[in-house]
């Protein structure tokens, strides 16, 4: 079958003005409409990999510190960062900054970016009172920073897996902790009623540190996410036919559908630029059309978890699309295929006149 290729430069599609706001999906309009389309396929793409990894609604680091001695009391901190692309060693840079304009009363945590590109996280008190240290997401925790530093949401306590966890960061005034709290009868540190040492020495439980004194430095599990695993182009021709698996904020997990024309693997470092192209292991999804003459289509491209970028977070992109049509003969060829079927059809059923 015959095809015809279009390239598109974001750039040039890009209709924003003055008086009309930036919008992240590109409208396509095209001046001679392709005939009869029947397939559509994402062949090549082209842009710098500088998109920010920071972006508004997810620039906060959030944690906890307890002390349970006395009169037990809960001490909340949340780091804002700018908006922007940054390495994770900057990111640990900016949260020392920040950790040390706002320290807890006796405790500043300290983040050290290893050599292994694994994030570490240091806590330590004055004085020895039971004090212990947590790292909390309220919500969307892909993407956010406790996330792009490495930390695995098994090491965070977050809304989800803790109602416990969420009242305590709530700051109900009078409220005693929920999440870890001290038994005056054998003075033991519990974890959602569970003994400490216990909670600890299971494996998947969120991360606690003891702060009393020198206390402790614990390490995420993961290497830092300065790039995004992947990008998805997103095409208003493609029909639902690419499914994801997402999990809900109630832990239920579903199969979404969405019209996601090629997912685009990232495999280039930061500050470089990413040529993602149709060949060996990168293999175009091919999405099926039907067959009607095509004047218009709109493109988004999107971060990961399909969030499209705004006009600040990402640079111009350039991508090349082919389209497969149907010609006259091979449209007669398939009258002629129909054909040749009914008169086998018939002839087995001795229905030839």
């Amino acid at each position: 079958m015959p095809y015809k290729y279009l390239m598109i430069n974001s750039e040039a599609a890009d209709q924003t003005t003055a008086t009309r706001p930036y919008n992240p999906t590109l409208q396509i309009n095209l001046n001679q409409p392709i005939e009869k389309a029947t397939s559509m396929q994402l062949m090549s793409f082209s842009t710098s990999n500088d998109f920010f990894n920071i972006r508004a609604g997810n620039n906060t680091f959030s944690c906890m510190f307890y002390t349970l001695s006395g009169t037990p009391s809960i001490e909340r901190r949340t780091y804002t960062l700018d908006t922007g692309l940054f390495t994770i060693q900057e990111i640990v840079n900016t949260l020392n900054t920040k950790a040390a304009e706002s320290p807890f009363g006796t405790m500043t945590p300290v983040f050290t970016l290893l050599a292994s590109n694994k994030v570490q996280i240091t806590a330590s008190s004055t004085g020895t009172q039971i004090r212990r240290f947590v790292l909390y997401s309220g919500s969307n925790f892909t993407n956010s920073i406790v996330h792009r530093l490495g930390f695995n949401i098994s090491q965070v306590f977050t809304r989800q897996f803790s109602p416990e966890a969420a009242f305590d960061f709530l700051d109900v005034p009078g409220a005693a902790p929920r999440l870890i709290t001290l038994s005056a009868a054998d003075g033991i540190v519990y974890i959602l009623s569970t003994p400490e040492a216990t909670w600890s020495a299971l494996g998947g439980n969120a991360l606690l540190w003891k702060t009393n004194g020198v206390g402790e430095s614990k390490n995420g599990n993961n290497i830092g996410f300065e790039n995004y695993m992947y990008l998805l182009m997103k095409c208003s021709l493609v029909s639902n036919d690419f499914q994801s698996i997402v999990k809900q904020e109630d832990g239920t997990i579903l199969v979404q559908s969405d019209n996601v024309l090629q997912k685009i693997e990232t495999t280039t470092s930061t500050y470089s630029y990413l040529h993602w192209g149709a060949s060996g292991l990168n293999q175009p999804f091919t999405h099926s059309l039907s067959g009607k003459n095509i004047q218009s289509f709109s493109l988004t491209l999107t971060d990961d978890q399909g969030n499209p970028f705004l006009v600040n977070e990402s640079k111009h992109w350039t991508c090349v699309i082919r389209f497969e049509t149907a010609s006259k003969n091979n449209d007669a060829n398939n009258q002629n295929f129909l054909k040749n079927q009914e008169l086998r059809f018939r002839a087995s059923h001795n229905c030839v006149n």
